[in-house]
């Protein structure tokens, strides 16, 4: 179909027909239409073309567009424009350099764009004609309607802007952005920093434009002509009046004059760039920033616990909902957190998981992850250190390296950040740029700790490092820089660094080099001298500090990494079990039962039950003898026995009675002759000898009677009869849930047992109603 929009033909009016539905912003006037916002919703083959085309067009975008422009542009994240301007900040302060951060607002960027100027700046990017007839496809004649409530508005036509709701539009605008940058970036009247061969004054995130300007009686009214003479003939126009202004080190005459000549905000301690107030001062920005997303989340606690929500759901809106607020501040922000702000918004945490109530299970024990043994709860700390480390990667200069690494290289000159990051602290000089301070002190806290640093260094740069130098005249050393021996890992073998012999043989080592090998090949040999394992391997994170660039999910691994235990088995509740049930499982056994009871059930309320058991949950006769002296420590169902957990599950006479009862139904389900296992019935441990939908089926029967156990917690007997409505109402659930995920067939190979015993192989319409 698509194919065919080449030869001509064209998509139907309804195929591109938009529907437009307004959300109201919070806590404004709804009368006013400026106080919605529309979210457009596509028809799903014009998204499928457009989605095709911006895969084709995200390839070579970061070749089209300059490293100033990061949004929606592949491998550049919205951390790069945030710590750069952090970085040109510390940069005015530290020279004393009067500057002025402007941030832009483009009125309804997107909604704007001319599209006959659109259509030439495309033809003079070189759009080819059979990509650019798909645009015009998706261009031709489009029309919307806005759905409020019932009401449904008459179709009306759209002649301007990029689409919103189609995958392409960030991209075409980026490209229809750039003319723009160009002129500002060309233009010599407009300064900013010069450092190191870059200028740097120009800050894109698509319309988010934020720049920061040095000699702002020159550069401002050349800026305010190019802002003016772009409008014209894209449709791009600026708004003065919601345009942002900080003043950093101007004096106060020049920034009234300033503020006489141009209606902008003129803000006095900070402006909004990406959600994030950037202040005049590196110290400013902790308290400009974190302490309002803490109230916010603090406020959202409050307002959740309003409502009956299980533990473990509690868990997850954490994890899926407030986690991502804080993620953004860690990485965008490359500033020391104040650890006791954070230990007060983990005791909101905590208070909400517990509903106020005492924790009964410990931190230590949630913040692992389901596959270690807990309940995957975010550990707050750990997740900001590994945010924190993503930036060192970047620090290792290459061919795509953002703007702001060339900023730190030349705030620590004459070294560079990356040989500083490998130098000793007793070697190292004093650090002028408060970000790259600061993701050092990071880096030496916590390299060792988490062996994220092999012993010999491999990736420690051997030019411009502070222990080498001979290494300051780089040019010096230019033909080991072109057989990429810049770094000790390039210059050793397992047996350890490489000799004159070697170089001569497999680098073909001119004459000229022999004093430079000597110095090189000496001051490897220290570094080797450090690495007591004699491996030359390097760690994950020494690998993607090569590639000068971290993974997809980098914070993820990193934070998995540095989260996983030393010693997995080093579980209170592993011991206690262990002991109660006499009998020491190994490593492999527990990771079995945590993947089986993670995997137990869809029903929130089911798995519950499985980690209550696990965790030891309950109060047991004996645990209440422990808290109340007075209490009676023996069995509440009478046998004269101490009441452990161990005892009251599985060891209590009654309890014998209703586990084989449990195993007696299994086999007239099943007809699977099982073995009594604490460790299966209790625990969730795979059954041995089962199929994999026997092994589903058997999960559902202990799980309902384990529930079962657990109502009759404090009653002297084990009400059996509610075993089967229990089973039953499990049924109903997981048919419901695999109508809804098209598993249908799955559900009904695992059933079938039960159905065939229960119903007599047909499914009850009564059941089904339960």
């Amino acid at each position: 179909m698509f194919n065919h929009l080449l030869t001509g033909d064209k998509f139907q009016a309804q195929t591109l027909m938009a529907s437009i539905i307004p959300i109201p912003k919070p806590d404004t006037d709804l009368t006013e239409c400026k106080n919605y916002r529309p979210i457009s919703i596509l028809n799903l083959d014009v998204k499928i073309l457009a989605k095709v085309l911006a895969n084709r067009l995200s390839v070579i975008l970061p070749s089209l567009i300059q490293r100033d422009q990061v949004g929606f542009v592949r491998g550049r994240p919205a951390t790069d424009a945030i710590r750069r301007l952090i970085l040109l900040t510390a940069w005015a302060n530290k020279t004393k350099t009067p500057s002025l951060l402007l941030k832009l607002d483009v009125k309804k960027a997107f909604d704007s764009l001319a599209w006959p100027y659109l259509k030439y700046t495309l033809q003079k990017w070189g759009v080819g004609a059979n990509f650019m007839r798909w645009i015009q496809t998706l261009y031709d004649d489009p029309t919307a309607k806005i759905h409020i409530g019932s009401y449904t508005s008459p179709p009306f036509t759209i002649k301007r802007g990029t689409r919103q709701g189609c995958p392409l539009s960030p991209l075409l605008f980026d490209l229809a952005l750039e003319p723009l940058a160009i002129a500002i970036r060309n233009n010599q009247d407009i300064c900013g920093c010069n450092q190191d061969d870059q200028h740097h004054k120009l800050n894109m995130f698509a319309d988010d434009i934020t720049l920061f300007i040095t000699r702002p009686l020159l550069s401002l009214p050349n800026l305010y002509l190019i802002l003016q003479n772009f409008g014209v003939i894209s449709g791009l126009t600026i708004n003065h009046t919601k345009t942002e202004a900080l003043s950093i080190n101007l004096p106060h005459e020049l920034t009234k004059l300033l503020s006489l000549n141009f209606e902008f905000q003129w803000n006095k301690n900070h402006i909004t760039v990406l959600g994030i107030q950037l202040t005049k001062s590196f110290e400013q920005l902790y308290q400009a920033n974190y302490p309002k997303v803490y109230s916010k989340i603090s406020k959202l606690l409050e307002d959740w616990g309003k409502y009956h929500i299980s533990w473990i759901g509690r868990i997850t809106a954490i994890k899926m909902v407030l986690l991502p607020k804080l993620l953004y501040l860690f990485r965008v922000l490359p500033i020391p957190l104040k650890r006791i702000d954070l230990k007060k918004l983990e005791a909101n945490l905590s208070a909400f998981i517990w509903a106020k109530k005492k924790p009964r299970i410990r931190v230590n024990i949630l913040q692992r992850s389901k596959r270690d043994g807990g309940l995957g709860l975010p550990n707050l700390w750990k997740y900001y250190i590994a945010a924190q480390l993503t930036h060192i990667p970047f620090l290792h200069i290459n061919n795509t390296s953002p703007l702001w690494v060339y900023l730190e290289n030349s705030m620590a000159a004459p070294y560079t950040a990356e040989s500083l990051l490998w130098t000793q602290m007793k070697h190292r000089p004093i650090i002028n740029s408060p970000t790259l301070r600061h993701t050092l002190a990071i880096w030496d806290t916590y390299a060792a700790l988490y062996n994220l640093q092999s012993p010999h260094t491999p990736v420690l740069p051997i030019f411009k490092h502070p222990q080498f130098i001979p290494g300051q005249q780089i040019r010096a050393f230019q033909w080991w820089r072109d057989q990429n021996l810049g770094r000790v890992g390039n210059l050793l073998t397992v047996r350890g660094p490489f000799t004159i012999d070697y170089l001569k043989e497999n680098y073909k080592l001119p004459n000229s080099e022999y004093f430079r090998a000597s110095q090189i090949l000496h001051f490897v040999s220290q570094c080797w001298k450090q690495n007591t394992t004699r491996s030359t391997k390097q760690t994950y994170f020494e690998k993607w500090c090569v590639d000068g660039i971290p993974p997809l999910k980098a914070i993820t691994i990193i934070y998995q990494y540095i989260n996983s235990p030393k010693d997995i088995l080093n579980l209170q509740y592993i011991k206690s079990w262990s002991k109660e049930l006499n009998k020491t499982l190994g490593e492999s056994d527990w990771k079995k039962i945590w993947d089986n009871t993670r995997n137990s059930s869809n029903n929130t309320i089911l798995l519950e039950a499985g980690y209550k058991v696990l965790f030891r949950w309950y109060l047991t006769p004996k645990k209440l003898a422990h808290i109340y002296p007075n209490t009676n420590e023996n069995c509440f169902r009478g046998c004269s026995i101490p009441g452990t957990m161990g005892h009251i599950w599985w060891t209590c006479p009654k309890a014998i009675r209703y586990w084989i009862r449990v195993y007696n139904m299994i086999f007239a389900v099943l007809n699977v002759n099982l073995q009594k296992n604490p460790y299966e019935a209790l625990l969730g441990a795979p059954v041995q000898g089962v199929t994999r939908t026997q092994q589903k089926l058997i999960n559902q029967i202990f799980l309902a009677a384990r529930q079962v156990l657990a109502r009759s917690w404090k009653s002297p007997a084990i009400n059996y009869n509610l075993l089967k409505p229990k089973i039953d109402w499990i049924f109903v659930n997981e048919k419901l849930t695999s109508i809804a995920l098209d598993k249908y067939p799955l559900f009904l190979k695992i059933w079938q047992p039960w159905i065939d015993y229960r119903f007599g192989g047909l499914l009850s319409t009564s059941i089904l109603s339960t």
